[in-house]
């Protein structure tokens, strides 16, 4: 599953908000993939997907993770009370990994993903669990 799949299977099980779809690397270096606004809040969500179905570390550096770009816009938007995830798809799991944790993302092994996530799901993720994500009630 690429990251453009990945937001598609994704989208239906979010709540109803406002999503926009951003691939701007040209005017804004770093920016996630992903900005919403919901009822309460509003936020980012930078999508990975894992090329191998199960790899002992899915991400190991910033050419397969977050790039750095990603990384210091990250730690730019999180500083100032922003909301971002990092949702990363690794065989058939989906980690929501809150965007203070994204320094700790490249090179992270499986158990480490686990500990760095606040939330992981198979094909059906709760609903009312991703509206606590997004709204940032975690």
């Amino acid at each position: 599953m690429s990251e453009v799949n990945l937001w598609k299977w994704l989208k239906p099980y979010l709540p109803q908000g406002h999503y926009s779809r951003v691939e701007s690397p040209d005017t804004s270096p770093g920016i996630p993939d992903v900005q919403y606004r919901i009822t309460k809040a509003d936020g980012f969500i930078e999508l990975k997907d894992a090329r191998s179905k199960n790899p002992l570390i899915p991400f190991p550096d910033v050419d397969k993770g977050l790039h750095i770009s990603q990384l210091n816009w990250i730690r730019d938007q999180i500083t100032f009370g922003g909301i971002v995830w990092v949702v990363a798809r690794v065989g058939p799991l989906i980690y929501w990994i809150p965007g203070k944790n994204a320094p700790a993302f490249n090179g992270a092994t499986m158990k480490r993903f686990k500990y760095l996530s606040t939330y992981v799901h198979g094909d059906k993720p709760d609903t009312r669990k991703l509206k606590q994500l997004l709204e940032g009630d975690f």
